[in-house]
């Protein structure tokens, strides 16, 4: 893990200093979706590979889809109660 850092950091200050413009900041971007796309059909063959994730996905599914209407109603609700204790601190 430290070496992912040590990595991305080594990116993160040469991509400051050498402020790269026009065709070589469009090759970067290109080079980045590439190797992104990449990644992602990788993980997704891996994922596909395995058996007992396969198996599990229906409830996986099930799972984060409670997970993520959770959020957006604990969301709502929270800013419901800001929006109503900002009301009655203004009048």
């Amino acid at each position: 893990m430290t070496g992912i850092l040590l990595v991305f950091c080594a990116g993160l200050f040469i991509g400051h200093w050498t402020r790269l413009t026009g065709r070589a900041a469009q090759l970067v971007d290109r080079l980045t979706w590439i190797v992104v796309f990449v990644l992602l059909f990788i993980l997704g063959l891996s994922l596909g590979r395995n058996e007992t994730f396969v198996s599990h996905l229906p409830r996986l599914g099930l799972t984060s889809l409670g997970i993520a209407w959770s959020c957006i109603l604990g969301s709502a609700i929270v800013a419901w109660l800001a929006h109503r204790l900002t009301d009655e601190r203004a009048s």
